[in-house]
């Protein structure tokens, strides 16, 4: 089974049965959380988003964690934690994806990525 992470800035390409890691950089302390907000027939969520990940430096204190595709100077600038939700790609077609970066106490949201998973 081939499985991919992406932070939701590109369209994807995939066949079924792929795992689609949604890998998003969250603000430190900043409250945002990101919410699934459309999600396409034919892919079906195997993880909701609320799972922040932070991976243990050598001093066993939190070390960044951010798309893999990122440069030094970009990963720089991303966030201590991402939230993350996974994909699976069930049946063929052109299916989008969209994500809201909001606070639970707000009424606006801070961003929004929609992307297209196309499954052949």
């Amino acid at each position: 089974m081939e499985q991919i992470e992406t932070d939701g800035s590109a369209n994807l390409e995939v066949s079924r049965g792929t795992r689609i890691h949604l890998v998003m950089p969250v603000p430190d302390a900043s409250g945002l959380l990101w919410t699934l907000t459309e999600c396409g027939q034919g892919l079906m969520v195997e993880r909701e988003p609320g799972t922040i990940r932070q991976q243990p430096d050598g001093n066993g204190a939190a070390k960044r964690t951010v798309p893999r595709h990122l440069d030094a100077s970009q990963r720089a600038d991303q966030a201590t934690a991402t939230h993350v939700a996974s994909l699976r790609a069930i049946t063929a077609g052109y299916w989008s994806v969209e994500l809201q970066l909001s606070r639970a106490w707000e009424n606006r949201t801070a961003q929004v990525r929609r992307f297209t998973v196309t499954v052949i």
